[in-house]
């Protein structure tokens, strides 16, 4: 005869000695054994290991969490397995506890947290907290458990569960007393759209947008309490409306969040507030409906707040946009006619829509890049054919400011409110003198001069014939081809010196820092930056920090040289020709031509590049105080 004894009668047995021996098995179940800390521990929390559980938390304060350590422990020699930790279906949705399952070897405790915050003061709270696992000393579980696989070493999200196995219960009673010791108060306010009540949810209003566009919808989440404001979960709601692009994509919602939220949670300190952007992009000319979720600790908010979104997919008006006329022609060529100081107009004229009833009812024009240093702006960034200005010695000067790129946008709305998708008009300022110098700088209030040395020495600073400036540069300009086509004596520049055609030798571009007028502060120093566009390319790109009034500084050297020699235009530099240059000596083959030169029909001829060539370099000469004495 064999019987099994508990594993609690591991006690010693004197065999019977009689006609009929028993044989007695001894079978040892896995168990579970609950506790509290030592130091928090006000009476036990179980009878026996896990019997009659109860934690109470006393007094807990509203609003704020406040937590207690649960010590679960294997106290037998078989592996302890707990599939689940949750709360019951009737505990107040105050109680929360943070637990995985886990698997506890022979002797081993761990940490389970169980927490509390209340919504209501002066009254008790209960709940239960239930541990399923493979303990024999809990009560049978009406349904069965599914174990993870433990010996997984994977992410925890991919932990297989194996089949569904008998499991036990062991229940922990948990009370609480909610006091009011100060509480958060939250408030939600939708840009655009209606701010929450105690009755009325907060509504996010889009109206109606373009199909293909996004609209924005700003929520602001103040916390005018007392204490801190936490928002556990932030999510869509499950009725959140998608689209898929096409067969094979993956679901794009319709309505998403963004802004200054970045996890599943946050703090708001008392007093302080926080943005969460909507943005809704309607797939389709239909009215979309959606919710942004909010779990929070205030305790106006017991079962969480809902912002309702609402939006409508409309037929978005098609802005056209390009330039109308460059320097009053209307007939241009983009490449050629467009320099520094163009005065370019655009037009949005043609933008159109097709939705009946409606119209174009505003433009919306921004410049999306311009070259560094510019100032210039719209002069109608709402009308349907603005231009440019800049700032110039205190007065608006129309044009362009600087050579370079530029990108404008136009957006236009219909009467309905609905915007289209940006149009973009791209161009370039290009210089279309061979040699072109800009000189800018970035204080508001001063004056910097621009001199151009003709033979590149500093000795004819100031020579009305051989230094080009403000003084005697302007319009005609110099016998040598060089013209100041613009003075800036109050802030920025640009100041500009062209020749069309140089002469052969040096040219030095100088820079002097005539007047300061000091700013908020009195500062006068300035940063200097000068560019030099041969044949319309940039090739030097210089600055440097002038500390005061009296700073001179060589920038650059620019060389004038013959054009080399040629095969093509290709081989030439822009402004360039690949021309022949025949000589008078007779030749019946290339040896008898001098180097270079090609023995062509009978003469020595040779292909060279006509114009100047010209060579740009940085001098990297150091600033001086004082400007030169020539002149």
């Amino acid at each position: 005869m064999v019987r099994r004894l508990p594993w609690i009668m591991l006690l010693p047995v004197l065999a019977t000695i009689g006609c009929e021996e028993e044989v007695y098995v001894y079978e040892i179940k896995a168990q579970v054994k609950l506790a509290v800390p030592e130091e928090e521990q006000v009476q036990p929390l179980c009878t026996g290991h896990a019997g009659d559980c109860r934690l109470d938390f006393g007094e807990a304060p509203l609003a704020a969490w406040t937590e207690r350590t649960v010590l679960v422990s294997n106290p037998v020699n078989l592996p302890l397995e707990i599939a689940e930790f949750r709360m019951s279906g009737d505990s107040d949705p105050a109680f929360a506890v943070e637990a995985t399952p886990m698997l506890l070897e022979a002797g081993i405790t761990k940490e389970v947290r169980v927490k509390v915050r209340p919504t209501v003061g002066e009254t008790q709270i209960e709940g239960t907290l239930l541990l399923f696992s493979n303990a024999t000393n809990g009560a049978l579980s009406e349904t069965k458990c599914r174990y993870p696989d433990f010996l997984f070493r994977g992410a925890e999200e991919e932990r297989p569960l194996g089949d569904p196995a008998d499991c036990t219960i062991v229940e922990v009673k948990l009370v609480a007393t909610g006091v009011d010791r100060g509480v958060p108060h939250m408030q939600i306010i939708p840009i655009p759209g209606t701010p929450a009540t105690p009755e009325v949810n907060a509504v996010c209003e889009f109206g109606a947008v373009g199909v293909g566009d996004t609209s924005v919808c700003r929520v602001q989440i103040r916390n005018v309490g007392e204490r801190v404001l936490t928002l556990d979960g932030i999510e869509m709601g499950a009725d959140n409306p998608i689209t898929r692009p096409d067969a094979e994509s993956d679901p794009v919602p319709v309505f998403s969040i963004g802004g200054s939220v970045t996890a599943d949670s946050l703090i708001i300190e008392a007093g302080a507030a926080a943005n969460l952007v909507v943005t809704f992009a309607p797939p389709g000319l239909h009215a979309y409906e959606g919710a942004l979720l909010l779990q929070t600790n205030d305790p106006s908010y017991p079962d969480g707040a809902a912002i309702e979104l609402r939006g409508v997919g409309h037929q978005a008006p098609v802005a056209e946009c390009g330039i109308y006329a460059v320097n009053g022609n209307l007939e241009f060529d983009v490449e050629e006619d467009i320099e520094p100081l163009s005065d370019v107009q655009l037009t949005g004229e043609e933008s159109y829509t097709e939705v009946q009833g409606a119209e174009i009812a505003s433009y919306h024009w921004s410049i999306i890049s311009a070259p560094d240093g510019s100032t210039a702006v719209l002069t109608d960034p709402n009308g349907d054919r603005p231009a440019f200005v800049f700032e110039s010695s205190g007065r608006e000067q129309p044009g362009l400011d600087l050579a370079g790129p530029y990108t404008v946008q136009l957006i236009v709305k219909d009467t309905f409110d609905v915007r289209s998708q940006p149009c973009f008009v791209e161009f370039e300022a290009i210089p279309q003198d061979a040699l072109a110098i800009q000189l800018i700088w970035d204080h508001p209030t001063s004056d910097v001069d621009i001199h151009l040395l003709r033979t590149g020495d500093s000795a004819v600073y100031r020579d009305n014939g051989l230094d080009c400036y403000y003084r005697n540069c302007r319009d005609p300009g110099l016998d040598w081809g060089a013209s100041l086509d613009i003075d800036d004596v109050n802030g920025y520049g640009p100041e500009n010196i062209s020749i069309d055609e140089p002469r052969l030798g040096d040219y030095v571009a100088g820079v002097n820092y005539y007047r300061a007028t000091p700013t908020t502060g009195g500062v006068r120093e300035t940063i200097a930056t000068v560019r030099v566009h041969l044949y319309g390319l940039l090739s030097c790109e210089v600055e440097a920090v002038l500390e005061d009034t009296g700073a001179w500084w060589e920038s650059v050297i620019i060389t004038t040289e013959k054009g080399g020699t040629c095969a093509s235009d290709d081989d030439c530099r822009r402004g360039q020709s690949c021309v022949t240059d025949a000589t008078a000596l007779i030749c019946e083959s290339d040896i008898e031509c001098p180097a270079d030169y090609l023995c062509t029909e009978g003469t020595c001829s040779q292909s060279v590049c006509r114009g100047s060539r010209l060579i740009c370099q940085p001098t990297n000469r150091p600033v001086d105080p004082i400007p030169p004495t020539g002149g």
